[in-house]
């Protein structure tokens, strides 16, 4: 094989795809939250969530389902339970914040999404070799 299919072939090479796309909707989630204001411009912070919150969470969906894809890609399966079950509750309450539009409901989901990933990245680090 010539290197150019070697390293179409080759998980690594993926995974730095992978890493850069999240970096990328990273920056996109960003754009998606702040909206856009002028020296002269009245902004309705509220309606320009709810106008931007199905973009914002569709698009976290998948920056986690990219995030599970390169465990799967790299090693083979999936990993650890805790950590699938938590890539998994943010999937859920992200569906969920993108398909319900109730304020009461977001203002809900945000603590609980911090606390649950200062909890998520708590754990991570106890683990840690």
């Amino acid at each position: 094989m010539d290197g150019a299919a070697e390293q179409a072939i080759e998980p690594r090479h993926w995974l730095g795809y992978a890493e850069r796309e999240i970096e990328r909707g990273s920056f996109l989630l960003a754009a998606l939250v702040l909206p856009d204001i002028g020296p002269e411009t009245a902004t309705d912070l509220r309606a320009n969530y709810f106008a931007h919150s199905r973009w914002f969470f569709g698009l976290l969906v998948l920056l986690l389902l990219v995030s599970l894809t390169k465990d799967v890609v790299l090693s083979g399966s999936l990993p650890n339970g805790l950590n699938v079950g938590a890539h998994v509750v943010f999937i859920v309450t992200s569906l969920v914040a993108a398909f319900v539009n109730r304020e009461w409901l977001h203002r809900l989901l945000a603590p609980l999404n911090v606390a649950l990933m200062l909890a998520y990245i708590a754990v991570l680090f106890a683990r840690l070799p």
